[in-house]
């Protein structure tokens, strides 16, 4: 048999003092030596008396030191953080399983995604641009293969569309426009490029063939911006400041 290293519950006292305790609803710690009340100790059934033999401060105490010392408690910033980690382990392992699945409810739900689509756009504007800024920075160079492999498959398609937007040009160009300003800032732009390797355009603030106005092609309504800004803005007018 294994020798106790904490005294035994009843180790010096009678069992008549343990009979009074009862009665009196009291009960001796086997580790502390301290007689308390019944409340201090945990229910436990396997007892005669009904309690645990330690009372809940040394049964605390004991716990502690068989587990350890306690973890920090996350904030919830560093839970969410943990949340994202796992999403995105999973969708690694899962790629093609989530492919698959994601198809499949894409086509038989179609038409109401579409439509939640849209009404987040109206709802989250502001975002909706950021975050298609953010994707087309961080996918610049995906974004230049696929518009040559798209110019190469459709020639006659894109240079019709360039010579529509060259004859809006040509059209927008009043008499008194100034030829030699807008020839710098094209070759500003073409500077910026060379300089930088990132592609900058020569973008309309007030877009030639907007929605509800039309702008000019005139010095004072031309911006230079990088082509990922550029593409993002569309016909969009904003404000030059």
């Amino acid at each position: 048999m294994a020798t106790r290293d904490v005294p035994y519950q009843g180790q010096g006292v009678s069992r008549v003092q343990l009979a009074a305790n009862r009665e009196a609803g009291l009960k001796r710690c086997f580790v502390c030596g301290s007689t308390k009340p019944f409340t201090d100790f945990s229910a436990d059934r396997s007892r005669s008396d009904g309690r645990q033999p330690r009372c809940k401060a040394c049964y605390a105490a004991y716990s502690a030191a068989r587990s350890g010392p306690k973890r920090p408690r996350l904030t919830d910033e560093q839970k969410a953080e943990n949340r994202r980690k796992l999403a995105r382990r999973y969708r690694e392992r899962n790629k093609e399983n989530l492919r698959v699945t994601s198809r499949a409810w894409y086509d038989a739900n179609k038409e109401g995604f579409a439509e939640y689509q849209k009404k987040w756009r109206s709802e989250n504007i502001e975002r909706h641009r950021a975050v298609q800024l953010e994707w087309r920075k961080a996918n610049a160079d995906r974004i230049a293969v696929r518009n040559k492999e798209y110019a190469s498959a459709n020639r006659a398609k894109y240079l019709a569309h360039t010579r529509s937007r060259q004859a809006r040009k040509m059209q927008a160009t009043p008499v008194w426009a100034d030829l030699k300003k807008i020839e710098a800032i094209y070759a500003e732009a073409a500077r910026l490029t060379a300089e930088t390797g990132v592609p900058h355009h020569v973008d309309h603030i007030y877009p030639l063939r907007g929605k509800t106005m039309c702008g000019l092609h005139v010095e004072n309504n031309l911006q230079i911006l990088t082509a990922v800004e550029n593409l993002s803005k569309g016909n969009r007018v904003d404000d030059p400041g």
